[in-house]
């Protein structure tokens, strides 16, 4: 019932989330060379079981030397390289992806009614 009663403040709510996971997701760095599985999936065109597969690779043959070195793994391409380049690095970026609870919370908190 609160749904109905606060719709308008829930899709708000939504809204904000979305916005936030969308920049965050948007606009992060992926340290390629430290990166779990959670933060592989923060790109384009990786799910679950690929992001697996870039961290098990790592562990077995070590650090990748270039970006175009993920084109080593069954499954990724050319063109999933070149979607997200700008967001693959060696050395910097993330190493795990941001926590969504802390977003969810965020957008309560600018929600709520006063």
């Amino acid at each position: 019932m609160k749904l109905v009663k606060f719709g308008n403040q829930f899709f708000i709510g939504l809204f904000i989330c979305c916005y936030f996971l969308s920049a965050t997701v948007s606009a992060e760095m992926i340290n390629i060379n430290k990166a779990d599985a959670s933060a592989f999936q923060l790109l384009k065109g990786i799910g679950a079981v690929k992001a697996k597969t870039i961290v098990l690779y790592r562990k077995k043959n070590g650090k990748f030397k270039s970006i175009d070195d993920l084109s080593f793994i069954k499954g990724i391409g050319e063109k999933t390289i070149a979607k997200n380049k700008k967001n693959l690095s060696l050395t910097k970026g993330i190493i795990t992806a941001p926590k969504i609870k802390k977003v969810i919370k965020k957008a309560d908190k600018m929600t709520k009614p006063k």
